[in-house]
Parts: C-alpha cells; structure tokens; sequence
C-alpha cells in the first residue's frame, strides 16, 4: 500500500484556496438570509392599508419601505433620457419624467420606462394633474439624508 502524498504544489493549493471558499460559502449563507429578510418585509408592507403624503410625512424610513402610497400632483416639464439601454434583446431609452404633487411637500422622478429609439424624436409634454398610486422602495440599508 502506498503513501498518500500530495506535494508541495497541490499543498499550496489548498492552503490558498479553501479558507476563500469557505468564506464565500458562508457569505452565500448570510445573503440568503438578508435576502428571506427583504422578501418577508416586503409581503408584510405590502398587506398594510394605502397611505397617504401626510401619513408618509409623519412615518420614519423603516416603515416606508415597501409601502404602497398615494399621491396627487403633476407632472414637471422636465424630462431625463438615458441612452444605451436594452430590454429584452431592443435598444432604446429609459425615460424619467419629475413629478411634483399638489401640496408641493414632494418632488419624485419617476421612471416611464423604455423606449424605443424610434419613438423619442420628439416629446410634446402637456402638462395634466393625475392621481399615482404607487410603492416607495428605499433601500433599507441606505441613509437618505
């Protein structure tokens, strides 16, 4: 029977190599977990009443995150193109449009999607009040201010 003996190469192989594959193993691990953490916080925002701009005004950031809110307003003149962008294989522009609501407490960008390049030549902007109703995302880890 024979001596298992692996060399000094294959050695410092492993030496080298598994603490960094242990490491990102457990770092998997832990992401997971932030991960389950962010869905389970989002289905429980998610069943909570509409709210509106007053309520939003008077709620910290740990609770807005993931809530579904009501805004009236209207939308600024000012739009954002940003060039170079695919979606599902097609080449356009992601186009933000500001957005001011009615007691001016607010001023959003909100993203109107993509574009085809052939279809911004021109935009015609008619300014019209509206009523959204949408979800605030802030990143739960991120200060704001």
């Amino acid at each position: 029977m024979s001596k298992f003996s692996p060399g000094k190469l294959m050695t410092a192989f492993v030496v080298f190599f598994f603490p960094i594959l242990i490491f990102l193993g457990s770092w998997q691990i832990v992401r997971g977990l932030e991960k389950e953490d962010i869905v389970n916080r989002h289905y429980e925002n998610k069943s909570l009443p509409v709210i509106s701009e007053k309520e939003m005004a008077t709620l910290n950031l740990e609770n807005l995150i993931y809530r579904t809110v009501n805004l009236e307003g209207e939308y600024r003149p000012e739009s954002y193109i940003l060039d170079n962008r695919l979606y599902r294989q097609e080449a356009g522009y992601e186009v933000f449009t500001a957005f001011e609501t009615s007691e001016k407490n607010l001023f959003l960008v909100i993203g109107d999607g993509l574009q085809k390049k052939i279809l911004i030549t021109m935009r015609i902007f008619i300014p019209v009040k509206v009523r959204l109703r949408f979800k605030v995302f802030c990143h739960p880890l991120k200060d704001l201010d």
